[in-house]
């Protein structure tokens, strides 16, 4: 399930980006394990095709990194990727958070954040559409007050 915290920490349901198709003929594990649910892919296609399992699920994380300020990438037991939500709402964020271990294709969605470099690929913290990194890159720049400068850029702040 995808939520959309407030700066008061109540949270709502919205739509999961991406539909399920439940007829598996067509399909082709993608490395590491994920499996294409959509019939994207095509055992001999090649790495750098339009629709490979990492071009694929690569553009829609983008996608759904684009649609807000700010957007995590968490799973509901990290407590980690907790503390970074809450981070950014005890600034006054509105953070859209997608929760991977509830999302329909949560699997393929962290294959392509680890294949984006993100590693460990939760949380994955996008402001502005740009991947920031990890819980440790997001603490660096709050430490070195670069983080709210971000924010700021990406008026995901109001002053």
């Amino acid at each position: 399930m995808d939520r959309t915290v407030g700066s008061r920490g109540r949270g709502h349901a919205s739509t999961s980006a991406g539909t399920r198709n439940n007829n598996n003929n067509n399909t082709t594990a993608a490395p590491s394990g994920a499996r294409s649910r959509n019939k994207m892919v095509a055992a001999e296609e090649e790495p750098g095709s339009s629709s490979h399992p990492a071009v694929v699920f690569g553009n829609m994380v983008r996608e759904m990194a684009e649609k807000r300020a700010v957007v995590i990438f968490t799973k509901s037991t990290c407590c980690i990727s907790h503390s970074i939500k809450v981070l950014f709402v005890d600034m006054g964020v509105n953070v859209e958070e997608h929760e991977l271990d509830k999302h329909m294709l949560g699997p393929e969605l962290e294959w392509a954040l680890k294949s984006m470099g993100c590693t460990p690929p939760v949380p994955a913290v996008f402001i502005a559409g740009k991947l920031v990194g990890s819980a440790t890159h997001v603490f660096t720049l709050q430490v070195s007050g670069r983080l709210r400068k971000m924010l700021l850029d990406a008026n995901a702040l109001w002053v």
